[in-house]
């Protein structure tokens, strides 16, 4: 069974497209705020989710998908993913495979979350906006502390990038207990790709979303 509270704190930071000036306007309490604000309007939706009706379900699960598309940087996710390898990639095999890679993003990380979350009860959360050490201005990092069952606890780092073009901050890597998504998957492509050609990679992707959609369809 799916968990609001756990639901709650993933789409909250899916929705930190801030539409700001600078880095230095979103590194304050504000950020805090805005992104605990979303807290009633999003407790409706994902206690809905909960549902075993899967029409509905398929519907919600719609709508957080959008959110998530709207907040992750899955052109810059894909090519730091694949490296060096996305030159060997024609026009038409980039954009397929940012295509089903994106979706492949979206079933994994709700997925993960679920996986480390499932009959946890949560007893605290907290947020905290850092800017990383080493990188400019246009990028920040948000981490998320959960205590659960009063003892363990969960983190989620959370790494975002400003859009000039767009004048948004994407997410371009997650952190859930220190295991970067974009470390695991350019090891991951990296082997695949020494002796397989990109179709093959595309293939291997569409088929992974579909045992992810009849898993989560599982909660």
């Amino acid at each position: 069974m799916i968990k609001t509270s756990v639901l709650i704190a993933v789409i909250i930071v899916l929705n930190l497209t801030f539409n700001l000036a600078s880095a230095s306007e979103i590194y304050s309490k504000e950020i805090e705020d805005l992104v605990k604000n979303r807290f009633t309007q999003i407790k409706i939706m994902l206690s809905e989710l909960q549902t075993s009706n899967k029409s509905i379900k398929r519907e919600l699960i719609d709508r957080i998908f959008k959110e998530i598309d709207q907040s992750f940087d899955f052109t810059y996710i894909s090519k730091k993913c694949l490296s060096r390898h996305w030159k060997q990639f024609s026009e038409f095999e980039k954009t397929d495979f940012k295509r089903i890679f994106a979706k492949y993003i979206k079933y994994y990380y709700i997925l993960k979350i679920f996986s480390e979350t499932e009959g946890k009860k949560i007893e605290h959360y907290s947020l905290k906006v850092t800017k990383p050490r080493k990188e400019g201005m246009d990028k920040i990092s948000i981490q998320t502390s959960t205590l659960y069952n009063n003892s363990e606890v969960n983190q989620i780092v959370y790494y975002l990038k400003r859009d000039t073009e767009i004048k948004a901050w994407l997410i371009y890597n997650v952190k859930v207990e220190k295991i970067s998504f974009i470390e695991n998957w350019r090891k991951s492509f990296y082997e695949f790709l020494r002796n397989k050609k990109p179709l093959q990679l595309i293939a291997r992707l569409k088929d992974k979303v579909y045992k992810q959609n009849k898993r989560l369809f599982n909660y």
